[in-house]
């Protein structure tokens, strides 16, 4: 799937960033999960937004069904595969509703991008335009991600359930026709006319259902069974795609943490009772570890397409970006040396433990721009050469013969992550972390001098006040508007 996304073709457009997970179903089949950053894609920060956004929609997704005459193999293949089942399964009916995934799906003339009425006049708890966004539903043709201002919360709740179980009795006769399969329509006027609706009444209430804004393909009645799909990538893949155009932020993270990594409950709800009853019987923490591995080796089930993956070393997830742990804590796990080299060793010495990442950077070349990049810049921007990598024309030496690195040339700088610890209950943590990641130094020392108590109080008065600014201007570069 990669190679046909980021092929000469742009199937759906020059991409800037992926990530993908392979899940595997109860039956054993795969699935990949799968979130693709598009370069200069439009956002929605607003209404006005949307015709642009639209537009951008409308060029790579569609759910109509195509003529049989002029695209016979595409017609095939959204037939085989695209098409929803009417006989809704036991997967649609989880959350006691009739689909989660939102078949049969409501008909328009054109894609548009709903919001709910009360989002463009008033709030949903009926003042004026304010800004209260109702939570998701399961329901897929219903649902956008925000959240529901917590001084409002009952009023906003009842009323939005209020709105969207009216516009849910409205619509129930439209449902009703496209979930028959003997009735058939000309298009959505003909549609509406059988159900004595009108369009702008149907427009509203369409809108109600959403607490939000969401995006309502294009669609006639007779697509309404039909899963949006790109031509090129079905062409090619041949098999079942859910592509959606993602809203907002929130709605990523959402999906991100919802299913490309999605952990398995119930393993580790096991795995949580073994280690327990290994703690209770009192075993070395080696027999404990052993333990565990048993357990998870013995007790998880792996159908034979999952198995044939893992043995052929098949990737089960891709990131376009390389992600690197970055430790700060003084306190932080160090791994030693091979027990090998440790025999090798006098009784009296101290120098056991493996050079980690924090070790490279200070031991950085103290030329050209190493010289003033902090850890965090180092992390991202460079790699670790290990055996005959370091013979590279692009190695370039650390000091104190702690290996080689070069600088990223290809692909995209890493993404770091970091344990974060709360400024008001472990600010010492806090801002140690803040010194080590984005302050450049040669070793901890420098990082709170002899003049200062706290790592704090040298964040804060350090060198008339330039540590604070020079930490603050690198920070925003990685955590954003995070904290």
């Amino acid at each position: 799937m990669t190679d046909l996304i980021l092929s000469p073709a742009q199937p759906i457009g020059p991409v800037e960033d992926y990530l993908f997970r392979v899940e595997f179903q109860a039956r054993g089949s795969p699935h990949i999960h799968m979130v693709v950053w598009i370069e200069d894609a439009p956002g929605v920060q607003d209404l006005e937004d949307c015709p642009d956004v639209i537009e951008f929609i409308d060029r790579y997704i569609t759910c109509q069904m195509p003529d049989e005459k002029a695209d016979p193999e595409l017609h095939k293949i959204v037939s085989e595969v695209q098409i929803h089942s009417r006989n809704h399964s036991k997967t649609c009916r989880k959350g006691n509703v009739s689909c989660r995934f939102g078949f049969p799906r409501l008909p328009m003339d054109k894609t548009i991008i709903a919001s709910a009425p009360w989002n463009d006049d008033e709030d949903a708890g009926g003042n004026k335009k304010g800004g209260v966004k109702a939570k998701d539903t399961n329901d897929v043709q219903e649902k956008e991600c925000g959240t529901i201002d917590s001084k409002k919360s009952k009023k906003s709740k009842k009323f939005v359930g209020k709105k969207q179980r009216e516009a849910k009795e409205k619509l129930k006769p439209v449902r009703d026709f496209l979930m028959d399969a003997n009735a058939s329509f000309e298009d959505l006027s003909d549609l509406l006319e059988k159900c004595k609706m009108t369009h702008d009444e149907y427009q509203e209430s369409v809108k109600a259902l959403t607490s939000g804004m969401v995006v309502m393909m294009k669609r006639e009645p007779k697509d309404c069974w039909v899963n949006g799909y790109n031509p090129d990538l079905l062409r090619a893949w041949n098999a079942n795609m859910d592509i959606q155009f993602i809203l907002d932020k929130f709605t990523c993270i959402m999906y991100m943490m919802s299913y490309v990594a999605k952990p398995e409950h119930e393993m580790t709800e096991f795995l949580n009772s073994v280690i327990r009853d290994a703690k209770k019987s009192n075993v070395n923490e080696r027999d404990e570890m052993k333990q565990i591995m048993q357990a998870y080796a013995k007790h998880r089930e792996v159908s034979a397409q999952e198995s044939v993956a893992r043995v052929c070393s098949l990737p089960l997830k891709k990131c376009s970006r390389t992600v690197i742990f970055v430790q700060t804590d003084e306190d932080g796990l160090k791994m030693s040396l091979p027990l090998s080299r440790l025999k090798d060793m006098g009784p009296d010495e101290e120098d056991v433990w493996m050079s980690g990442l924090p070790d490279k950077y200070e031991n950085r070349p103290a030329t050209g721009d190493f010289n003033d990049m902090c850890l965090a810049d180092f992390a991202s921007g460079c790699r670790v050469l290990y055996s005959r990598q370091t013979e590279g024309p692009n190695a370039i030496p650390l000091q104190n013969d702690k290996g080689f690195v070069p600088k990223r040339t290809q692909g995209k700088s890493a993404i770091i992550r970091f344990t974060r610890f709360s400024e008001k209950k472990q600010p010492e943590k806090f801002y140690r972390r803040l010194l080590k990641l984005y302050f450049p130094h040669r070793t901890d020392d420098e990082l709170k001098s002899e003049y200062y108590l706290t790592y704090e109080d040298f964040y804060n008065r350090g060198r008339g006040g330039s540590v604070k600014q020079y930490v603050d201007f690198n920070r925003k570069r990685y955590e954003g508007q995070g904290k």
